[in-house]
């Protein structure tokens, strides 16, 4: 027999079975504090097994988050199978839709699909994973995305341990996990932490190439006449680097990635998650880790950038000569003269996580000259959408830019971002924002322990707060009495309220009999609760 559950992202149980609990504490947390993807219980049956996923509750409502979860009798192997086939086929009951788009879903999308996990370690290591889970060991690995973390899962079931899967690591939720895969980390594949390396000893940190320390120095000294020269052509030496690193991750897959630095976890504080996520910057000295053959196409690749270098192979590493001028250089970025005005009203500044922001702007080439540039947008450090303009003298173009931010990147309900849209000459910024609503409820009436009598008045009024703590939207609110088992107890008010803005409501209720009663006032996000009681007897029956 398997037992289905799905609740939201705050613990709300959506679909389960009868007496089981309305609010799971083990779903708040693990949302709040640790963004679970995946959670695998198998040290006894019933095998439990949770997974985040997306859906869309109504018709042209918003993607939200929730949890599926099973408790599952059969056979270990078809544990991740059935979680999905369980949970999808509910959550295709209960929802509108499912919604598979974002990549925080991939590990719900694939449970049911056999990842080949040598694609991201060799098979002796995983070999040493599974022999120090089994003996009770505690691991902890950086995984690029979802799939290395599932396929890594998927071999280690048989072996009746603690799998963890999160976007913050080893939370103090999860300290006692055999296994734990940090999806938060920056690099690529699967990459121990200095502990587990420790532990397994042969398995690498950082993935499974050879050092070649003794060349780095004379690759420091190519990229810096890659920059002088660049510099001459009109391109600053921040701008080399960071397309020569997005090149480096494009044609090099693990090429500039160090190894996994197992992030602080803190302590959770007032309900707000603490942020854990470590992004492992490194220069271009510090972080390349490649073999000779690698090197060489990488100064290959630079000079298919740069259009104007020569690179000349004379038996040990390459080196660069500058040919004469080309005069035709029209198409180099840089010429011209190019201004940007981002027009904010018709622009989209605020939208949820993995739907795009669409940025506006007009772009004018001031120069004498024509021109050629790339008008790129940047939210804080995401790389956006970039575009490649031709401008005569004087000509204006209105060029629209779109990004999305992962529902990762946003701490709380909602986030602010400065929208940067730049040419090589000037750039504009306007504040974006991306999130959800988030409504937070609080019962100013009655107050609690408050006692009414049956016999003067029958209609108890209910009153509350509601505050929005993100983005602007509408949502129900629901007055919930219980207890009352003989008379209506529910009903519910629909209310719109912009960001940081607060709206009262006002419910009434009918009593029609004595007793102890609990009003529960609540939003999808939130709610509060006061005790009271009625006594007497109804006069007008």
């Amino acid at each position: 027999m398997t037992k289905v559950r799905i609740y939201d992202s705050e613990g709300y149980l959506k679909f389960g079975q009868p007496g089981d609990d309305q609010r799971s504490s083990f779903i708040r947390e693990a949302y709040s504090s640790s963004k679970l993807r995946l959670y695998v219980d198998t040290r006894s049956k019933p095998y439990r097994a949770v997974c985040y996923f997306r859906a869309i509750e109504s018709s042209g409502q918003r993607s939200e988050q929730f949890y599926g979860e099973i408790e599952f009798e059969g056979d270990v192997e078809a544990l991740l199978p059935e979680l999905k086939h369980q949970v999808e086929s509910k959550a295709r009951e209960i929802f509108h839709e499912l919604d598979l788009s974002n990549p925080t879903t991939d590990a719900f999308e694939h449970l049911d699909v056999e990842l080949d996990v040598s694609r991201y370690m060799d098979p002796e290591d995983v070999d040493a994973v599974k022999d120090a889970v089994t003996g009770g060991q505690q691991l902890t690995f950086g995984a690029g995305d979802h799939l290395p973390a599932l396929a890594l899962v998927q071999q280690l079931l048989t072996a009746g341990r603690e799998y963890v899967v999160a976007d913050a690591g080893r939370t103090p939720q999860f300290s006692d996990a055999e296994l734990v895969l940090d999806t938060g980390f920056e690099g690529t594949g699967l990459a121990p932490s200095k502990e587990t390396s420790r532990k397994l000893g042969n398995v690498k940190p950082g993935g499974k190439k050879d050092d070649v320390d003794e060349h780095i120095d004379a690759i420091e000294s190519e990229l810096a006449a890659l920059r002088e020269l660049k510099q001459r052509k009109g391109v600053s030496s921040s701008r080399v680097e960071e397309k020569l690193g997005r090149a480096l991750d494009r044609y090099f897959p693990n090429l500039t990635q160090g190894g996994y630095d197992e992030p602080d976890t803190g302590e959770r504080t007032t309900g707000k998650r603490v942020e854990v996520k470590t992004k492992k910057q490194s220069s271009v000295k510090d972080s390349l880790t490649a073999n000779k053959p690698a090197v060489v196409g990488l100064l290959i690749l630079a000079a298919v950038m740069v259009g104007a270098v020569v690179l000349v192979q004379t038996g040990g590493l390459p080196f660069l000569e500058t040919p004469e001028e080309d005069p035709g250089n029209e198409g180099i970025p840089g010429t011209g003269n190019f201004t940007v005005e981002i027009q904010e009203e018709d622009s989209v500044l605020s939208n949820g996580p993995g739907q795009y922001l669409m940025i506006k702007t007009n772009v004018t080439n001031v120069a004498e000259e024509n021109g050629t540039q790339n008008v790129s947008l940047k939210l804080n450090d995401h790389g956006g959408e970039s575009s490649e303009l031709d401008l005569s003298s004087s000509e204006s173009e209105v060029l629209s830019l779109n990004e999305s931010v992962d529902e990762d990147d946003i701490d709380d309900h909602v986030e602010d971002f400065d929208a940067t849209v730049s040419t090589f000459n000037d750039s504009d910024t306007v504040e974006v924002s991306v999130g959800h609503p988030f409504f937070e409820v609080n019962v100013t009436s009655p107050e609690g322990g408050e006692s009414f009598q049956l016999n003067q008045s029958k209609t108890i009024p209910v009153n509350g707060t509601v505050e929005n703590h993100g983005l602007d939207g509408e949502k129900d609110v629901e007055l919930r009495i219980e207890n009352a088992d003989e008379q209506p107890s529910n009903s519910t008010e629909p209310v719109d309220i912009e960001r940081d803005g607060s709206q009262n409501v006002t419910f009434e209720w009918d009593a029609v009999e004595e007793g102890e009663f609990t009003a529960n006032l609540s939003t999808d996000n939130d709610y509060d609760t006061v005790d009271f009681s009625v006594e007497g007897s109804n006069t007008s029956e």
